[in-house]
């Protein structure tokens, strides 16, 4: 489901791109901006990268679910609502500095106009996911400097994004509610 929905945006940000810039290839790819060993990876070179920076449940939406059926009534166990915390930085070579830039304008200026992706802009949305709401989020120089520390790697260019309401709904029955019967007496003598 993450990454689906990670693919998703990396998929409309390109083509938002490409309407406006002539490229031969995507530009905005999911992927790490350093590999295990602290070191860039080649493959993310002159891209715009996307990718995970922290994932919570969201705690506004509490109510239970409950489906009525002829014997009574079965809970169902609660969808779980997860915020994805998201990076989109530009990871150019120095020369090409004011190129990232514009990347990372144009992809900022999708989500500007487009902050909510659902099927009425992706008919064929993946299974699972029906809306997904991108928020730019304000960091401080603090929070910036410590992800970038965190990660190992050196600060790029970049703007954080909340993602909101990613559902992860579970199939089974976690209990059967009975409807409460009216006592009968017992007649024995």
């Amino acid at each position: 489901m993450l990454d689906k929905a990670l693919i998703l945006i990396a998929a409309r940000l390109n083509d938002f791109i490409h309407k406006r810039v002539d490229l031969d290839e995507s530009i905005v790819e999911v992927a790490s901006p350093v590999s295990p060993d602290g070191v860039m990876p080649v493959e993310a070179n002159d891209k715009v990268l996307l990718f995970v920076a922290n994932i919570s449940k969201d705690t506004l939406t509490k109510a239970q679910h409950y489906k009525t059926v002829q014997s009574g009534s079965v809970r169902h166990r609660e969808p779980l609502h997860l915020n994805l915390y998201i990076y989109i930085a530009a990871n150019f070579h120095p020369a090409r500095y004011s190129e990232a830039l514009s990347f990372l304008s144009l992809a900022i200026q999708c989500l500007q106009e487009c902050p909510i992706i659902d099927r009425s802009v992706v008919a064929d949305m993946p299974k699972g996911l029906d809306k997904l709401v991108l928020d730019i989020e304000n960091t401080d120089l603090n929070e910036v400097s410590n992800l970038w520390g965190i990660l190992g790697g050196k600060y790029l260019p970049s703007v954080f994004y909340k993602v909101r309401m990613l559902t992860l709904q579970t199939e089974g029955v976690v209990s059967r509610i009975h409807p409460a019967s009216t006592p009968q007496p017992s007649l024995s003598n």
